[in-house]
């Protein structure tokens, strides 16, 4: 073609109408198509010790996306394979990303053995990263990583170790190991069991993770099995998220027992990076379970505007909101700290309703002696079936307080209140205790109780003492797990101390008995979190 068309002006103009025909052709078909990514399944990806990770792929399509893509990486939760979080994958795929599910070790296709987010693991997530810059358009600016429950705490432990992730969104997970397994000297005894059954029915599960459980189930050499979990606890290296400033993005349900959220509240405060806490209501990853299938609710309409937010620079207002976002009856609240809890006299003064006896032979304090015993009574109800209903339907934990054996437990009730109370945080429990024996263990239940005695349980707390000298008596402070109710204006709230609760091991001591003081000196006291 002669050189003087190239410079003819209306030339130039066709070749510019024509290119710009052809994006806007491409604009158009992208609109009207639905499915904006090509996906690949059954992928295996080689990890850096020959073992293979099974996996699968969400790419956007260029002629939509042109340019190099955000990534996110989600990993399985325990016992599930890399198909997990596919209906997300797909919807972040529609919007742009570049999406990777995978199966950590042992679970899934992928090879290898489950070793509760081992260095191996967290390994794993690197040679991923390498493979997605090695084989895709990733932006490698921008990578984030997301998992529930086990791929929630290896998305923080990798958000540690690997620089290249930007970002991590943990939910239903822990922050530390060692509160999780053992919290208050405390065999989680229900949910360990839970874990290694199904890990070794779905999967393969490492050995050492079995002893684990064997030390502790059985409080032998106790201290080894905690450095285990150490190792695996976030809350160990957040000095290197913080010295990043990755923005972090952590999630958890009021009545998840096994990954409470009070731990990770510790870990929220620890944090000086921009973060974001999300409490809901339910039991472990109960809140996320709809997100497996699709539904944005909840804590994924979080976890899509902190990406987008991130990523896509969409000013969606996620990091200008107080950071924790509270799901209570009275629906979402935000706030810039948690409520503190507090002494309330006036409100919550406990009257014990055991018989407070003097000094004995074995005591020299007067108060209310409580002898252990198997159940009676006063639970968390069924173990994980309770919980659920209580959370998610009109079925309540329920007791009737007055008709609870007092021989093995205390009772304690506040006068009627004059106001309904809001009740948002961390109750806690200041306990004066003098132990008969060495070893002991009091289960403490927050009730709110209507006038014909019935009471709805609200949150309940935990811990097991060992190596005591009898007749000493010393003040313990029990936390309670977090919660978020209204107590009715007319009703009470009431304490019960008991000793045994199916979600935990015992102290393998049968019979024991202690007093809880009450004289001039001390008396029990409860610290309610409250919002004016």
């Amino acid at each position: 073609m002669p050189k003087f068309l190239f410079m003819n002006p209306l030339v130039l103009l066709a070749i510019h109408l024509g290119y710009a025909g052809i994006a806007n052709g491409f604009n158009i078909r992208c609109k009207l198509i639905k499915k904006k990514y090509n996906e690949q399944t059954n992928i295996k990806i080689e990890t850096f010790d020959s073992k293979k990770l099974a996996a699968q792929i969400y790419v956007p399509k260029q002629y939509c996306f042109p340019g190099l893509r955000p990534a996110i990486i989600f990993a399985n939760s325990w016992t599930r394979p890399e198909s997990q979080y596919e209906a997300q994958a797909k919807k972040f795929a529609n919007k742009g990303y570049l999406v990777l599910g995978y199966a950590t070790r042992g679970f899934g296709n992928s090879e290898g053995q489950a070793s509760g987010a081992g260095p191996n693991d967290i390994k794993d997530v690197s040679t991923i990263i390498d493979w997605l810059e090695a084989n895709t358009l990733v932006d490698p600016e921008r990578v984030g990583m997301t998992g529930v429950s086990y791929g929630g705490g290896i998305s923080l432990m990798a958000l540690a170790n690997d620089e290249r992730i930007a970002t991590a969104t943990s939910l239903s997970s822990w922050t530390n190991l060692k509160k999780s397994f053992y919290e208050n000297n405390t065999v989680r005894k229900v949910f360990l069991k839970i874990l290694i059954s199904t890990g070794e029915w779905t999967g393969s599960i490492d050995p050492e993770l079995k002893e684990v459980y064997r030390r502790l189930k059985n409080h032998d050499r106790v201290e080894g099995a905690l450095s285990w979990a150490e190792i695996r606890s976030p809350i160990e290296v957040i000095e290197k998220i913080n010295q990043r400033n990755a923005p972090v993005l952590l999630a958890n349900n009021y009545r998840d027992y096994l990954f409470p959220p009070e731990q990770n509240l510790d870990f929220f405060k620890g944090l000086t990076t921009p973060k974001r806490f999300i409490v809901s209501n339910g039991i472990h990853a109960s809140a996320e379970f709809p997100g497996f299938y699709g539904f944005n609710i909840g804590v994924w309409q979080d976890i899509h505007r902190w990406y987008d937010h991130w990523f896509l620079d969409i000013e969606n207002g996620i990091t200008a909101e107080p950071p924790i976002a509270l799901n209570t009856p009275d629906g979402l609240e935000l706030y810039d700290t948690m409520p503190p809890a507090k002494a309330n006299p006036g409100m919550f003064s406990l009257d014990p309703k055991n018989q407070v006896e003097a000094a004995d032979e074995w005591s020299a304090r007067s108060g209310v002696s409580i002898k252990s015993s198997y159940l009676s009574g006063a639970t968390n109800g069924i173990p994980l079936l309770s919980s659920l209903l209580h959370s998610h339907t009109p079925i309540k934990i329920i007791a009737w307080l007055d008709a609870l054996n007092r021989n093995h437990k205390a009772i304690y009730y506040t006068r009627e209140l004059s106001e309904m109370v809001q009740i948002r945080g961390i109750p806690r429990l200041r306990i004066p205790i003098e132990p008969k024996n060495e070893s002991m263990q009091i289960i403490t239940y927050l009730y709110e109780v209507n006038r014909f005695g019935l009471g709805t349980l609200l949150t309940h707390g935990v811990a097991t003492f060992r190596d005591l000298t009898p007749g000493k008596a010393f003040n313990y402070e029990l936390k309670l797990a977090a919660t978020a109710n209204n107590i009715d204006k007319g009703n009470r709230v009431a304490v019960v101390i008991d000793t045994t609760d199916p979600l935990y091991g015992d102290t393998k001591v049968k019979d024991f008995a202690f007093k809880i003081i009450h004289d001039n000196e001390d008396n029990l006291e409860i610290l309610i979190p409250e919002i004016p």
